[in-house]
């Protein structure tokens, strides 16, 4: 049964270039490793196609519409129906200069190279040569005025709702890894991976797989869903690390507690032999106060004493003196 505009399709395929028979894409890891075309990024499986929305050169959907699921086919496509004619117009000269201001050569590190991609006013060209002080660059389309040659196969035809559903996410974004998509009616829920919420990509690609959806699937109603979960082994790493947190804590205000202690000893003992060299000195002083208080008492009262026994003597010579000389009065009378 032949295909038709809007059916969905798994395809793989060779591309060659047929004047020099020269592969030049390829869904099949074989076909490249045995042509040294094979990329470690790669992916090589087939890939989904809706048809009739120009995702495949002209003349490779027309003949894919008239396959059938599982057989090969064979197509020779002139440059008219592939990617046109070149255009001498789309060949131009710029400055080594201008082309090393570029942000693809900012770092320093990069250097323009022949066969170099290189984004320019913004259209993408390739460096076709490089002089001196001169940069070729052609924004051709690398297989402009080639013909070529793809042998393909359509090896699935989808007719599964969710199915398709998978296979637009993997058309227009390139994965439908850990989308969880809920159809019911005309109404999808999706729940989108942890990559939607930082790659830019999908910020461009979500539009185009609404229209998509919308188109071929007979979607009125889309909701995608953003999850934020906090998974176990996180949340175990979390509290561990709150815990040890915690521990270290309870450390350092044990060792601030020694610390603080061992801080309060010295000074209570210090304050103490402080203290007592004080107290000694007041007590020694007082006691030097007190000798020095009592000694001159003990001078002043010998001094008193022995003036007492003069003043006493005297006394007793003046009275002895005065009886005498009372004798004498009543002698001479």
């Amino acid at each position: 049964m032949p295909m038709k505009e809007g059916d969905i399709i798994y395809l793989d395929y060779e591309g060659w270039i047929k004047e020099s028979n020269e592969l030049f894409d390829t869904t099949i890891e074989k076909v490249a490793k045995d042509n040294d075309k094979y990329q470690e990024e790669g992916s090589y499986q087939p890939i989904p196609v809706i048809l009739g929305t120009n995702s495949l050169i002209k003349g490779l959907e027309e003949d894919v519409m008239k396959a059938e699921v599982g057989k090969k086919g064979e197509v020779e496509i002139p440059p008219a129906e592939a990617y046109g004619d070149r255009d001498a117009k789309l060949v131009e000269i710029h400055s080594l200069n201008e082309i090393r201001r570029l942000p693809e050569f900012k770092d320093g590190e990069t250097w323009p190279d022949v066969g170099m991609d290189i984004q320019l006013k913004g259209k993408t060209g390739r460096i076709a040569m490089i002089t001196a002080s001169r940069v070729r660059v052609d924004f051709n389309h690398p297989l402009a005025g080639k013909t070529l040659l793809y042998k393909y196969k359509v090896t699935e035809k989808i007719s599964k709702k969710e199915d398709k559903a998978k296979a637009v996410l993997k058309a227009d974004f390139g994965t439908d890894e850990g989308f969880e998509i809920k159809l019911k009616e005309k109404k999808a829920d999706i729940t989108l991976p942890d990559v939607c919420k930082y790659d830019q990509r999908w910020m461009l690609a979500k539009f185009k797989v609404v229209g998509d959806l919308r188109e071929h699937l007979g979607l009125e109603v889309i909701n995608f869903i953003e999850s934020y979960e906090e998974k176990k082994e996180e949340a175990k790493e979390e509290k561990k690390a709150s815990d040890k947190k915690d521990e270290n804590g309870k450390s350092e205000k044990k060792d601030a507690g020694k610390e603080e202690k061992a801080k309060d000893e010295p000074k209570k003992e210090d304050t103490g032999k402080e203290e007592k060299a004080k107290d000694e000195p007041k007590k020694e002083d007082a006691g030097k106060e007190e000798k020095a208080k009592d000694e001159p008492k003990k001078e002043d009262n010998g001094k008193e004493e022995k003036k007492t026994e003069k003043d006493e003597k005297e006394d007793k010579k003046k009275t002895s003196t005065k009886k005498k000389s009372n004798s004498a009065k009543k002698e001479e009378k």
